[in-house]
């Protein structure tokens, strides 16, 4: 275990400090901004809404839950279990710190990178392919400006990666199953009403 924290490390410093360009600071800090990901995600949901399609819009929800479900699991039950300090909570010789905040006190997994994947697996299994591998792309680059900007281990995202595509792929799976349901206490409901205002 020790000589994989050590690799772990030697890696981090590799991208955190080797590759380390004031150039793509910026650029790095916005690929790892939640709030972009925010506009990504009501853009699509407008989409849905205009569109009006009826497998685009449970399609929208199964996004949205799967999000919400994989980022309250990992950042309030897997990160205080696994309870791994991120690079920029320690005493890092070379340590290069980009932006001026360093989140919570634990690194693994990322959230960024479970949510990223698990959004990947959900389009993967739902979507054109196309936006599928647009997602992949998203989320690599993400999981990488993490390390980049000194906030977490390479260990720390690819956990979030294998932790993502789990939850990703159990959610899609009950989610598909439970819809149908909702579908058909809807019809139940409209029924019962149509009977009541005769």
């Amino acid at each position: 275990m020790s000589t994989l924290g050590s690799l772990d490390e030697a890696l981090f410093h590799s991208i955190n400090n080797g590759l380390g360009q004031t150039w793509l600071d910026a650029p790095m800090m916005f690929i790892s901004n939640k709030y972009t990901w925010l506009v990504v995600g009501v853009l699509i949901l407008l989409l849905a809404l205009l569109n009006r399609r009826r497998r685009l819009l449970p399609l929208c929800l199964l996004l949205g839950s799967t999000i919400g479900l994989t980022d309250v699991v990992t950042y309030q039950v897997v990160k205080p279990l696994v309870a791994r300090e991120r690079p920029c909570k320690r005493p890092l010789p070379e340590l290069r710190m980009v932006p001026i905040w360093c989140g919570g006190d634990y690194g693994m997994p990322s959230n960024h990178a479970a949510n990223g994947m698990a959004l990947t697996v959900i389009l993967a299994l739902n979507a054109p392919a196309a936006a599928a591998w647009v997602a992949l792309v998203l989320t690599v680059l993400t999981g990488f400006s993490r390390v980049y900007l000194g906030v977490h281990f390479p260990g720390d995202v690819l956990a979030g990666f294998g932790f993502g595509a789990m939850i990703g792929c159990a959610w899609q799976y009950l989610f598909w199953r439970v819809w149908p349901a909702l579908g058909s206490l809807k019809m139940r409901v409209i029924e019962a009403k149509s009977k009541f205002s005769r």
